[in-house]
């Protein structure tokens, strides 16, 4: 059978959070979301028990939990077991009776029902608005309780009058028909088949009031005890005078005995609730301190990210600087490397006759051509 936990304070879906995440895995809080993953995570092949123990918490997040078992096992065709651990009350408890197929207990254990309460702020028809859906909530479960479990009208009424809560013993819900089976109980009579009770007989041990209805039930490894005792006392016959033991004055087991009860019920679900207040606001002081501690690593984080990429931009200016200063000196160089070619023409001087033109331009018919094209000046007084 698989199974899954409901241990805590029943609360919405905004307290699953990461910093209420270790109270959350204690049992201290139970978020709805939190329990519909682990269900989402249960075996279908299998009936799903779920281990209730809870003083209850948010009845519409107890509700969605409630929805989400009925939709598991609608849709898987599988039925669903709660055990009730030292106590489901409250909201709990109708989680309990609203979605199981079978609910069992431990000896020590106890349910609780009441009324359900809320604290409002607000004016008159604000406030009626909130005690008509409180008696809806209180309807609902009053509903299963009488028509389910069969309980009578006035006992479920006196559990949810005004100020009272209806506490109820691990056999109490037995009695009243909320609980199947206790768990670990040792009230389940000892099966004995014929043959084991021949033998038993055969050696002389007389076993009768053991089967006898009101005595304490005895169990095989009691039985096998006494069994050999009574064969080391035949084997001891002869060898002393003390008398064969009466096999009816062999001690009768005892049931282990049940948890103290609490003196006063409503002390101990105030402490209870105190508790987990007391808890939850150590979970906020904590949460609130690992945030302030994250907050300020972070910003360490972004200072020291900052003052890395001033030092970046540093070098990178400092680069720039020197690339700027490494430019100019280029433009330098490449200025003084192409005067030269930039520099203006610088026009010959003419000759300072027709002859030398003549001359320069190779003499003849054919220089005094090319030199009276070059230079008319010197021919246009000729």
């Amino acid at each position: 059978m698989s199974k899954i936990d409901l241990r805590g304070v029943i609360v919405p879906s905004e307290y699953d959070q990461d910093w209420l995440k270790p109270y959350i895995d204690k049992g201290m809080f139970a978020p709805e979301s939190h329990f519909r993953s682990e269900l989402s995570q249960a075996s279908t092949e299998e009936p799903l028990l779920v281990h209730v123990n809870s003083p209850g918490g948010s009845v519409f997040a107890a509700y969605e939990m409630v929805n989400a078992v009925l939709d598991w096992k609608r849709t898987h065709e599988q039925s669903v077991v709660v055990e009730i651990g030292a106590m489901a009350a409250s909201a709990a408890s109708s989680f309990a009776i609203m979605c199981a197929d079978e609910i069992g207990c431990y000896a020590n254990s106890k349910m609780m029902f009441h009324g359900a309460t809320t604290v409002t702020w607000a004016g008159q028809q604000a406030h009626e608005d909130v005690a008509d859906i409180l008696g809806k909530i209180n309807d609902d479960v009053k509903s299963i309780l009488t028509s389910s479990y069969g309980i009578s009208q006035e006992t479920v009424d006196e559990w949810f009058s005004e100020g009272r809560e209806g506490w109820l013993s691990s056999s109490e819900l037995q009695d009243v028909g909320l609980v199947n089976y206790e768990v670990g109980s040792v009230s389940t009579p000892v099966e004995f088949s014929p043959e084991d009770i021949d033998n038993v007989e055969g050696r002389g041990l007389q076993i009768a009031a053991f089967f006898n209805e009101g005595t304490k039930i005895m169990h095989p490894e009691d039985v096998e005890q006494i069994v050999e005792s009574e064969i080391e006392e035949e084997s001891n016959v002869g060898r002393t005078d003390e008398p064969e033991a009466d096999a009816t004055s062999v001690e009768q087991v005892e049931e282990p005995p049940s948890l103290e009860q609490a003196q006063d019920d409503n002390d101990f679900l105030t402490k209870c609730s105190e508790a987990y207040d007391e808890g939850f606001e150590a979970g906020k002081r904590e949460g609130a301190r690992d945030a302030d501690e994250e907050l300020m690593l972070a910003f360490s984080e972004l200072k020291s990210q900052c003052e890395s990429l001033n030092k970046s931009l540093e070098v990178a200016s400092s680069e720039v600087e020197n690339l700027s200063k490494e430019r100019d000196l280029l433009s330098e160089r490449v200025t003084r490397m192409t005067a030269g070619f930039l520099a203006p023409e610088i026009e010959e001087e003419e000759p300072k006759s027709y002859a030398e033109a003549i001359a320069e331009c190779g003499g003849g018919t054919e220089g005094y051509l090319k030199a009276r094209s070059k230079y008319p000046k010197l021919f246009s007084n000729k």
